[in-house]
């Protein structure tokens, strides 16, 4: 299973919603994480993660890594 599956898994589990794949990429960088590069983005991201979800992605990562 790769890192977004499992951090996608434990969101629905937990918090009871599916996280885009931008906003996984947004916290990761956030946290400091290395984050590849998207061939179609250049600049800021257009979809950053929302303040009310940042929480529960943030602990499923943290839970991802352990």
């Amino acid at each position: 299973m790769s890192f977004n599956e499992e951090v996608i898994f434990r969101v629905r589990r937990h918090a009871g919603f599916v996280p885009q794949s931008s906003w996984i990429a947004d916290v990761k960088e956030q946290l400091g994480m290395p984050v590849r590069g998207a061939r179609n983005r250049s600049g800021a991201r257009k979809r950053p993660c929302p303040p009310e979800k940042r929480e529960a992605i943030i602990e499923a990562v943290r839970a991802a890594l352990a």
